[in-house]
């Protein structure tokens, strides 16, 4: 037993339990974070796929839609040009 662990009043093995009890926290905390990360990383990716399908759910509709609307407004020309046609 050194002069300074008398001084402090403490045995070299209870300065080391404590020093490893301050690692398994540190380690603890690490793999909490490590798997809260991970965690968090599985979860954003799904949610961009999901994201992304929905994006492309939506523009596929929106084009149909479109062409909808396109359709009306082409058949909606033929019928003003037929009737500009019988006022002529």
């Amino acid at each position: 037993m050194s002069w300074k662990n008398a001084v402090k009043g403490e045995i070299p093995m209870q300065r080391y339990n404590k020093k490893m009890k301050r690692w398994n926290k540190c380690i603890f905390i690490f793999k909490q974070t490590a798997f809260f990360l991970f965690y968090k990383v599985k979860l954003l990716k799904n949610n961009i796929v999901n994201g992304q399908n929905m994006l492309s759910k939506a523009v596929l509709k929106n084009i149909s839609k479109q062409r909808e609307v396109n359709a009306e407004n082409a058949i909606n020309e033929t019928a003003m040009a037929a009737e500009t046609r019988k006022v002529r």
